[in-house]
């Protein structure tokens, strides 16, 4: 545990620096005569969602660079302990500058108060104190996406849903990682894990599937039938059932990664 603690640090602590620069840019570009908060914040969340997805990728090279016994369960570990980590340090930097300058800055004075004021104030664009959204946020990868799409219809929401969300780039990391190792088992360039839908034609390949396969891949909801067939030949070459290949095809990053990360083990 201490390692993975170790690793997890040292992310949060460059996290940290990151999140101290996104809130001094916010300060230069917050003006409150222009009610511009919410636009502001938007300009400095796109690049901290980057930071977040590059810190986890740097942090699962390192690991696989001072390993020789790499696991499924170590990078979940270092991974979900990155993700908590850097959301502490986030909200408490948030809180630090709210408090320190935020908070300080003139309001506009509202005629409602208590949670209909706040409510006006997030509605005017003015800052309002940071609350500690790790929990909703990690959970957020299954409940936000899902309500945005089956309860709101809200395709743009269910991208988003899943964009802004570490443990979805965690599994995004995962799956390319996993695709990684299977292309080199079967010596393939393993560099195409990380290019979409060509990575797919290489899966094609390795299971000596029909060419044209390629083009229903594309299909929404319709490739997943034909995934089906390409995971369970590639089940079967690891000595695993028709089950197991439906988990590859619903959940490829857990799936595919209990087979050719755990093969990597020394």
């Amino acid at each position: 545990m201490k390692y993975y603690l170790k690793i997890a640090s040292v992310s949060s602590l460059v996290y940290a620096l990151f999140s101290i620069i996104g809130n001094i840019v916010l300060m230069f570009l917050y003006k409150p005569e222009e009610q511009n908060w919410m636009d502001a914040l938007m300009v400095v969340a796109l690049p901290t969602n980057g930071i977040s997805f590059l810190l986890l990728l740097f942090t699962h090279l390192y690991y696989f660079r001072n390993t020789t016994h790499i696991s499924l369960k170590d990078i979940l570990i270092i991974s979900i302990l990155v993700i908590f980590l850097s959301y502490v340090v986030e909200y408490l930097i948030n809180v630090a500058f709210y408090v320190g300058y935020f908070e300080s800055l003139p309001k506009i004075r509202h005629d409602t108060q208590g949670i209909l004021g706040l409510i006006d104030s997030f509605v005017h664009n003015e800052p309002y104190m940071p609350s500690f959204a790790a929990f909703r946020y990690m959970t957020g990868l299954i409940t936000e996406p899902l309500s945005a799409l089956f309860l709101r219809w809200d395709l743009v929401g269910f991208i988003g849903g899943l964009t802004g969300n570490r443990l979805f780039y965690t599994l995004i990391l995962i799956y390319g990682e996993s695709l990684f190792f299977l292309f080199r088992k079967y010596n393939k360039e393993p560099w195409l894990a990380i290019v979409p839908f060509l990575n797919n034609w290489i899966l094609v390949e390795i299971t000596k599937k029909p060419k044209w396969w390629n083009l229903v891949l594309w299909i929404p909801f319709v490739r997943h039938i034909f995934l089906y067939f390409i995971n369970a030949e590639l089940a079967k070459d690891v000595q695993r059932d028709s089950l197991y290949a439906m988990g590859m095809t619903l959940m490829p990053p857990l799936f595919y990664g209990d087979v050719y990360l755990n093969e990597q083990k020394g």
